[in-house]
């Protein structure tokens, strides 16, 4: 096997971690429960996978392209408590104190910085592990590139593969894009197209293969299906442009800074 990098996604795993445990402070009142979270998640997951190099992502608050796109991107999440901005410096305080890298861009999001990098490690025969929860990351998954995903109420990691996901969807893991972009995602309040579940998406992904062929043979379909494809198909083309995760974000494969002492 070739060197072995873990890109871990901070603030899925800090939200994750914030709503999984219950409420902690320490004697100053400051709170610490996703930080406590965080950190077990990630010294479990070093201590099985030893990897040679490890970096984290994180989303910096300046909009990106997606929030220029679509007024809607993530508006309908609540607003992040402040029991957890307040964890948020603590955490990358914590990091730089144990020599475990960082990176955050502004107007690119953790998923891009990971994207980007897992890309270039991936292309040098690197083995990548992209530690997630977020559907969307599925899109990484190559021969090279697996997704370690937490089930809720278990311990045990699910580890996504070309060959799983092909067995669950029947797609290519980069079709991921066009999944959400017909069936849409309610985490980031991406649209798809309004009427289209996943099973109908599936139908068309494995009959038509991507959104733009899908709008060259849309006068094809039948009934019902057929008009709200029709209706709507720009909505979906946005759609996958939004849930499109940037590969080419200007960040450089730093091996020296991220390697794991």
């Amino acid at each position: 096997m070739g060197e072995k990098l873990i890109l871990i996604d901070g603030h899925s795993i800090l939200n994750r971690a914030f709503y999984g445990v219950p409420d902690l402070t320490n004697a100053e009142g400051i709170h610490t429960n996703a930080m406590y979270g965080f950190l077990n998640i990630l010294f479990k997951f070093l201590d099985e996978e030893k990897p040679d190099y490890i970096t984290v992502a994180f989303d910096l608050s300046a909009p990106t392209f997606r929030h220029k796109a679509f007024d809607g991107y993530k508006g309908t999440r609540k607003p992040t408590p402040d029991e957890l901005v307040c964890q948020f410096s603590m955490i990358r305080e914590y990091l730089e104190a144990h020599h475990i890298p960082y990176i955050e861009k502004e107007g690119y999001e953790g998923d891009d910085i990971i994207g980007t990098i897992s890309k270039k490690a991936s292309s040098q025969g690197m083995e990548v592990a992209v530690y997630t929860n977020d559907k969307d990351m599925m899109q990484l998954i190559d021969s090279n590139v697996k997704q370690y995903k937490k089930p809720q109420k278990t311990n045990d990691y699910e580890v996504i593969t070309v060959e799983s996901f092909k067995e669950k969807y029947n797609l290519e893991p980069d079709q991921m894009r066009d999944l959400l972009g017909l069936m849409g995602d309610s985490a980031d309040n991406i649209p798809g197209i309004p009427g289209i579940g996943e099973k109908t998406a599936l139908k068309l992904l494995n009959q038509y293969g991507t959104i733009e062929n899908l709008k060259e043979h849309m006068d094809e379909l039948k009934g019902k299906m057929g008009e709200k494809v029709r209706t709507n198909i720009e909505l979906g083309l946005l759609s996958k442009k939004i849930a499109t995760i940037i590969t080419d974000a200007p960040v450089e494969l730093d091996l020296d800074a991220w390697k794991y002492e």
